[in-house]
């Protein structure tokens, strides 16, 4: 589940670095989803409807159980505390959301790649 996530988190980094939102985006290092998610929005033209707000839900969700990149990767917090308070993941549903969302980012992805292949050429 981690590298799921984490594979998210990189999609998301990649589409910010496409849309030249680094430099407007001052804590370009973080983990959260939300926060890459709205660096992303506030500078994305692209059409936000359908598949674009479902995407704005599911990332919500996920960095609402894993803000920090350490849900899925550590068992316990320094304190001793479970990183992890869900009961039950169904990863079947997991899975299946986690590719709609990939492949969603995926195109964006894509798009906003040849447009820069283009303007670069």
């Amino acid at each position: 589940m981690f590298l799921s996530r984490h594979c998210i988190e990189l999609r998301l980094k990649s589409i910010i670095h496409y849309l030249k939102a680094v430099e407007k985006n001052k804590n370009q290092h973080t983990h959260s989803l939300s926060s890459l998610w709205n660096t992303v929005d506030s500078v994305y033209a692209g059409e936000k409807v359908g598949a674009y707000k479902q995407a704005t839900q599911l990332i919500n969700e996920l960095n609402r159980y894993d803000c920090k990149s350490d849900t899925f990767r550590y068992p316990i917090h320094n304190d001793n505390t479970r990183t992890n308070t869900a009961e039950f993941i169904n990863i079947d549903v997991f899975y299946r959301t986690f590719r709609k969302l990939d492949v969603f980012l995926e195109g964006i992805e894509a798009e906003l790649q040849n447009v820069n292949d283009i303007k670069t050429k």
